[in-house]
Formats: C-alpha cells, sequence, structure tokens
C-alpha cells in the first residue's frame, strides 16, 4: 500500500499472496480483513510522529487538560480564527492623539475592512502585524497585551500616499487622504505588495515591480502609471511599510 509520504508497505505479504487476496476469488470476508489492513496502515502510519508531539507537550500542558476540548476547540486556542473580525479588531484599537473615531481616515478604514474579501482582510492583518491570525476575544487581547494602533501621519506632504506600517508593535499609519476611493486603492495596492517574510528576501508586487531590498516598500511613479495611470499628484517614490 503507499502511504503518504510515497513509502509502501507490505502488510508483511509477499506478492503472490497480495495477488491472491485481491485477485483471486476469495471470500468477502477475507476481501474485508484486506481493507481493514489498508486502514488501520493508513490511519496509524504517522503514530510515531504523533506520540513524538504528544511527548512534547506533555511537558508543557497535562495531558488530561487536553482531553477536555474537542480537536476543533483546541486548534481555535492555539492557532485562533482563520478570519478576521473586524468589529472585535476595532473593539481593541487606539488612537493617536491626531485622530478621533469619527476622523474621516478612520471612517474610512473601517468602511474599506468591511468591504473587501476575506483574504484582503488576512493580507491587512499580515501587512500590519506580520502574522495572519488576531486573539479569538477580548480578553486574549487584554491578557497578551495587543492592540490595534491607528497614526496620522499629518507631516507627510503626499496626503494621498502610501500606508505605512509598524508591525512590531501593529500600528498602522495613513496620509491625510482627500477620498475613501484613494485610500482604498492605496491600501490594496500596499497589502498586495511582498509580505511573507520580515526581510523581504523575495518580492512581488503590482505586475511584478522590481524593487530590490534596499528599496523595500518604495518604487518609482512610472511603474504604477504603466498600470493605474497615477497623475503627478503623486511623489515619485512612496513607502508602503516598515516592515513586512
Amino acid at each position: 500500500m503507499l502511504l503518504s509520504d510515497g513509502s509502501v508497505n507490505s502488510f508483511n505479504l509477499n506478492l503472490q499472496e497480495k495477488k491472491a487476496l485481491i485477485l483471486s476469488k476469495s471470500t468477502l470476508a477475507e476481501r474485508l480483513k484486506y481493507i481493514s489492513m489498508l486502514i488501520y496502515y493508513r490511519l496509524n502510519e504517522a503514530e510515531i510522529q504523533i506520540n513524538s508531539i504528544k511527548q512534547g507537550l506533555s511537558k508543557i500542558i497535562p495531558l488530561s487538560i487536553l482531553q477536555l476540548f474537542t480537536g476543533k476547540e483546541l486548534s481555535l486556542l492555539v492557532c485562533g480564527k482563520k478570519d478576521v473580525d473586524i468589529e472585535l479588531l476595532k473593539q481593541n484599537t487606539k488612537l493617536s492623539n491626531d485622530l478621533k473615531e469619527d476622523s474621516k481616515e478612520v471612517r474610512w478604514l473601517w468602511e474599506i475592512l468591511n468591504e473587501i474579501t476575506p483574504e484582503e482582510k488576512i493580507k491587512f492583518i499580515k501587512f500590519c502585524w506580520a502574522q495572519e491570525r488576531l486573539p479569538t476575544s477580548h480578553e486574549e487581547y487584554v491578557k497578551n497585551q495587543i492592540a490595534f494602533t491607528i497614526k496620522y501621519n499629518k507631516n507627510d506632504i503626499n496626503k494621498n500616499g502610501f500606508p505605512k506600517a509598524d508591525t512590531c508593535f501593529f500600528n498602522l499609519e495613513l496620509p491625510n487622504y482627500t477620498a475613501k476611493n484613494i485610500m482604498k486603492k492605496n491600501l490594496l495596492i500596499a497589502i498586495g505588495l511582498d509580505n511573507n517574510s520580515m526581510n523581504a528576501d523575495k518580492i512581488t508586487g503590482v505586475n511584478s515591480m522590481n524593487i530590490s531590498n534596499n528599496q523595500r516598500g518604495s518604487s518609482n511613479k512610472d511603474d504604477y502609471e504603466k498600470e493605474d495611470d497615477y497623475d503627478d499628484k503623486y511623489d515619485d517614490n512612496y513607502q508602503s511599510g516598515d516592515d513586512y
């Protein structure tokens, strides 16, 4: 039988015996026995690895406690929710002194986050925090001292530039946008750039733009004009984020 790692388990039967089980006019009981052997080996092929994981977990958490949870519940506690809960994130957000809840940048951001796809929401979290999953409850935010911070870049001469992120502190810095559609467009471009690694060894961006390690998050305006026909109000260079 072919196992998941590509190896073959012989069931301690020679070829002639296996052919006899499969091809001969054997009884139904014999064939069911062979099927049960197949199922057994597939269910137990990773037994050594699972026992090693179990042994490691037992040094941190008593195994008796793990029995209180289903596999799904334990996965949720360890990994968090795959989907981004915008309302929960909003409840655990801080604003810089220059911003208020009714500031246009703040209002537009929450509206945009509720409009974009689940995949784009995950990219947004990764852009701001270098992680894909958030705490599952308000208590976890508080317990782990996690808070999303929105800052206002009032000194940016380019009012409609690109947002910046401090992933170590879960901060997002927004320019003074003049329109929501511009903010949404630039935010989606920023989170669409490479954020698969902290050091951006491999960069992928809009239309495969060439961005070196020393220019991480920075590109010439002309690259965008080819695709989006940006006008002269955008700077020759922009910074899309401090960390990815």
